[in-house]
């Protein structure tokens, strides 16, 4: 049936949760190119690739929470850390960031020798 998707999941669903990817994705993106260019100076491109996803998630873990919360809950930025500070404080901000940061370092360092090597 034509317009059935359309119907089904209208065209703001997929946006759900835009303005918060911004705003983790613009800084972090900042953090994670210009930290490889300074780091590649001093250590090798597996090296300073990994820590540029380090730093680039660590900088960026209170926003990516806060990005998944407004797009699990359909509520607004505002909404969604009010929600976050009050039921878990400041420390909910930085739910996964373990798992999250362990992972960083192979694939970002793995992602830049792939693509520099290429």
């Amino acid at each position: 049936k034509i317009g059935g998707l359309r119907q089904a999941l209208p065209t703001v669903h997929l946006y759900k949760g835009l303005h918060a990817t911004l705003v983790r994705d613009i800084p972090s993106t900042a953090v994670y190119f210009s930290s490889f260019e300074h780091l590649s100076l001093h250590f090798s491109t597996f090296t300073s690739g990994g820590l540029a996803g380090v730093l680039s998630w660590a900088s960026c873990l209170p926003f990516d929470t806060l990005k998944t919360h407004v797009q699990a809950t359909n509520t607004s930025l505002t909404a969604s850390f009010k929600e976050i500070y009050t039921t878990r404080g400041l420390r909910g901000f930085l739910s996964g960031g373990v798992p999250l940061i362990l992972r960083a370092f192979p694939v970002n360092g793995v992602t830049f020798v792939v693509y520099t090597e290429a």
